[in-house]
């Protein structure tokens, strides 16, 4: 398949490729934001959410840690690089949780959560002071929280949504 490159930045690329099936033919237009990570951290069914103004909703978010990974980094070294910077922990151990690609035509952006338990005893936040030119605020919330925040608009990011229902599903409900 051969991608023919059409617009780059400094934060995505667009290229456009040409598919020929045995019955069809295709041409996809695809933007690559690159390779994306998230960090779920967690103690018993309790989950941390960064609060942080997003454009296209002119509104604050709560979302899981994350964002992308530079272009040296594996996915492991991004997620611990991106929880430390947004939430203060290190995470101890990772889990993969998941891995997914918000769309699969034209919307190249593979993402791999994990998740990273946090002992009761080191859940104090007030240590950490996040940086104001990205994060507004860091909370625990419980899960069934978030779940609801999600059915009232209150939690947007499709990041943030996989990661809180396949928690729920895969670890709080085993």
């Amino acid at each position: 398949m051969k991608k023919k490159p059409i617009f780059s930045n400094n934060f995505f690329s667009i290229y456009s490729s040409q598919v020929n099936r045995k019955k069809t033919q295709k041409k996809y237009d695809v933007i690559n934001f690159g390779r994306r990570v998230g960090v779920l951290f967690y103690y018993n069914d309790n989950v941390l959410l960064t609060k942080q103004y997003r454009f296209l909703i002119n509104d604050y978010s709560w979302e899981i840690s994350g964002g992308s990974i530079n272009e040296n980094e594996t996915f492991q070294e991004g997620a611990l690089r991106e929880a430390f910077e947004e939430t203060g922990f290190e995470a101890k151990k990772l889990k993969r949780l998941l891995t997914f690609y918000p769309g699969l035509d034209n919307f190249d952006n593979e993402t791999t959560i994990y998740t990273s338990e946090i002992k009761k005893n080191d859940t104090n936040l007030n240590k950490f002071v996040p940086s104001i030119n990205e994060i507004e605020e860091i909370k625990w919330f419980k899960i069934d929280t978030c779940l609801k925040m999600i059915s009232k608009k209150k939690i947007l990011d499709s990041m943030t949504i996989t990661s809180l229902y396949a928690f729920k599903l895969m670890i709080v409900n085993n």
